[in-house]
């Protein structure tokens, strides 16, 4: 079979945004779907009381096996196919879920599960459906991230070493959203881009400004490059 020749420019701009935004309790981070227009808010995490007089269109997705279900009929109907954003609440707790279901398993001698072995498999399950958000074309996908509180340095929190070091690497972006001291500006509420010494954020995207507005469809635009 003869491979069909395409552009390193058309590559990009088939793939959509996949980024994770991750930020403190209470910073914003769930009314930020409502700055995206034609988006589908897919909720895992309960909490969504911000979202009031919101109408978005949403999916609940509270249990593993809703999820799944979610992803089937992401992946194979054409209702899913209007939407240009898929904004997900939370996949740090999707990993909590999945955490939960492989401690809870038992051997056929009625034994408990092994620790580690329960995280290996957590983990394996986790990166796969991340890679599978990844590889959806010409989506934005928009997941949200717990923040880490038990580390002095801003990061997101995922359980076990093997997700908190590949996840990062894995999506094109991982913004923080909260208050931040903007060069020339002072303190703004913003998404930080790129790495400083006391928060991490990465940014695959060179047109993006090391802090930018909160605002999914300023900020979509713009990396899309409309």
């Amino acid at each position: 079979m003869t491979p069909q020749l395409t552009t390193t420019g058309n590559l990009a701009e088939s793939s959509g945004v996949k980024a994770i935004i991750y930020g403190a309790p209470g910073c914003g981070k769930t009314p930020l779907v409502s700055t995206a227009s034609n988006a589908l808010y897919v909720a895992i995490e309960r909490g969504q009381i911000s979202l009031k007089g919101t109408s978005v269109p949403a999916i609940e997705a509270y249990t593993l096996e809703s999820f799944y279900q979610f992803f089937e009929w992401f992946d194979k109907s054409s209702e899913a196919r209007q939407y240009d954003t898929i904004f997900i609440d939370s996949i740090s707790h999707l990993c909590s879920l999945i955490l939960e279901e492989e401690l809870s398993k038992t051997s056929k001698g009625g034994a408990k599960v092994n620790g580690q072995a329960a995280y290996g498999e957590m983990a394996s399950r986790f990166l796969k459906a991340m890679n599978k958000l990844y590889a959806v074309k010409d989506k934005n996908i928009i997941m949200l991230a717990q923040q880490d509180e038990k580390t002095d340095r801003v990061k997101p929190f995922f359980h076990g070493n093997e997700i908190n070091v590949r996840i990062p690497h894995l999506f094109d972006g991982v913004f923080h959203l909260g208050m931040h001291n903007v060069p020339e500006v002072g303190e703004r509420y913003s998404l930080q881009m790129r790495e400083t010494p006391d928060t991490f954020a990465r940014c695959r995207f060179n047109v993006a400004a090391d802090y930018e507005a909160a605002n999914l469809d300023y900020l979509l635009n713009k990396l899309n490059g409309v």
